[in-house]
């Protein structure tokens, strides 16, 4: 059975550096943040930019863990876009005020580790099975103006981690799931300590 676990992540790991490669339907709505009041904020508009990518597979030799990206078919950063957009849109925003908040979404990307000794046969046997590190690095941008001028700055800049299987596609979906709702977790309650209790 282990050895059928094994050749099965080597084989998703062949697909996975393949170029046919597809994205992965995988459904995070049930994690998604929700707000337990509206809160009046003194800003009059919110801008968003996102220019993050998919990140890409790095150390793929022996002797090192390799990191491979989660692909999604709605990609991660795209997915960090749409909760920060559904979090300040349950806020009242101040008509009058003249304040404006810019958000960069600088860093926002998915993966799992495929460890150096998963990929030695006698000792990647052994560790089927075994839980690896799922991650979601983070590097989101706010800038608060007033009147065209940047009053208050902020970054949230940190790499979200888990630890999950990953033997199948399915161990995988399960991982990013548990990744989104961690991340979400963390991100929001900092964003919320940031900008509503201050």
């Amino acid at each position: 059975m282990k050895i059928v676990k094994y050749l099965v992540i080597v084989l998703f790991i062949i697909s996975v550096s393949g170029c046919a490669n597809k994205p992965i339907n995988i459904d995070v709505s049930e994690s998604k943040y929700k707000s337990k009041e509206q809160v009046k904020v003194d800003i009059k508009n919110i801008n968003i930019v996102n220019v993050s990518n998919n990140g890409e597979m790095k150390n793929t030799m022996l002797g090192s863990d390799t990191i491979i990206p989660i692909i999604p078919e709605v990609s991660t950063n795209e997915t960090v876009e749409n909760d920060i957009k559904d979090y300040f849109h349950t806020m009242k925003m101040h008509e009058l005020s003249n304040k404006v908040l810019n958000i960069v979404v600088k860093k926002a990307d998915s993966y799992w580790t495929w460890s150096d000794v998963q990929k030695i046969p006698i000792f990647g046997l052994l560790a089927v099975g075994q839980k690896v590190t799922y991650g979601l690095n983070l590097n989101v941008l706010f800038e608060l103006e007033e009147d065209g001028k940047v009053i208050k700055s902020y970054t949230f800049n940190e790499t979200i981690e888990i630890k999950n299987e990953n033997a199948t596609q399915d161990d995988i979906i399960a991982g990013y799931k548990k990744l989104i709702s961690k991340y979400r977790e963390v991100f929001f309650k900092e964003i919320h300590n940031q900008f509503t209790k201050r």
